[in-house]
């Protein structure tokens, strides 16, 4: 029986009861001695949904561009496993994604990076609009389990193994790939749900979370060196660990205006002036271009579509 030996009771399956470690390493190896298959934390992973990663799935589905989903599918990937971190970072004009072990038990982590790593491809070729032939390198620090070629061909993708680190490798050029269910009030609840969730959880929230949280905290809009020291970190670090995140402070504040000036748009009466000057743009017709550019529309005229 799958929980065998795990003193859980079937409500752990339905997703509503946490799973510590020790139990979740006995779950994945009651499954891999009832299946009989080497492969099944790869053919699990190629095998999820995006509804199956609850608000998180929606607002990577609702992202504009595939490099926005996966800063999203990063900075809370938390919210859907505990046993792995994911860290973003640029190496020529390849985009990676390592994974790293968290709490995973040696025991239990090859199934849970080919899992991950299967999730993530599957979950790319999806917001690339169904594309089959992406071209994609997988890289494991494990000795394959069968043939490598088995690999490959149920992943469809490039696969090396016995390598430095865990990653899924992409071109960068694929990072500003547009989405096509890109839907922005969409994003913006389900990433505000994945916030709260984020929030709960007792590991913490890692620092672009924290930043956006000091933003709704604070009057104004702190420059990096002074939100650096409202975290009390140092700039360089700050920047570093947004970097991993796959996302900067600038990116952050900007998404954070962008979200102010929409609220005040669609709820208010103000001038577009004053709100100009809210989100601390002395020009208005600075603040005309910089919402355009978020949006592809002028204030007014998003005003005009979906205020009420």
């Amino acid at each position: 029986m799958l929980l065998a030996g795990t003193h859980l009771s079937e409500d752990a399956l339905s997703g509503r009861v946490r799973i510590n470690p020790i139990q979740y390493q006995q779950i994945i190896s009651n499954a891999l001695t009832l299946s009989q298959d080497p492969l099944l934390g790869a053919r699990h992973g190629q095998n999820m949904n995006f509804t199956a990663h609850g608000f998180l799935g929606l607002a990577a589905m609702a992202s504009d561009t595939l490099g926005d989903a996966i800063s999203l599918i990063i900075r809370y990937a938390r919210t859907r496993t505990l046993m792995a971190e994911l860290k973003f970072h640029k190496d020529g004009d390849t985009a990676t994604i390592d994974i790293e072990r968290l709490a995973a038990l040696p025991e239990s982590f090859q199934f849970i990076v080919e899992n991950i790593l299967s999730s993530l491809v599957t979950a790319t070729r999806f917001l690339n609009g169904g594309e089959q032939n992406i071209p994609a390198i997988l890289k494991m620090t494990f000795t394959p389990k069968v043939d490598p070629a088995l690999y490959q061909e149920l992943l469809g993708v490039s696969v090396l193994f016995e390598q430095e680190k865990n990653q899924l490798c992409i071109p960068e050029y694929m990072l500003s790939m547009p989405v096509s269910s890109a839907n922005e009030t969409t994003r913006i609840e389900a990433e505000r749900a994945c916030a709260e969730q984020l929030g709960k959880i007792e590991f913490g929230q890692d620092r672009a979370t924290q930043v956006r949280s000091k933003l709704e905290q604070v009057e104004g809009f702190p420059s990096l060196a002074e939100m650096a020291d409202l975290l009390s970190i140092s700039t360089r670090s700050l920047n570093r660990h947004l970097a991993e995140l796959n996302t900067n402070y600038q990116t952050i504040l900007d998404d954070y205006k962008r979200e102010q000036a929409i609220h005040y748009l669609l709820h208010t009466k103000e001038p577009v002036e004053h709100i100009a000057y809210r989100l601390d743009y002395n020009d208005p017709s600075n603040f005309g271009r910089a919402f355009k550019r978020w949006t592809e529309m002028s204030p007014r005229a998003y005003r005009k579509k979906y205020g009420i």
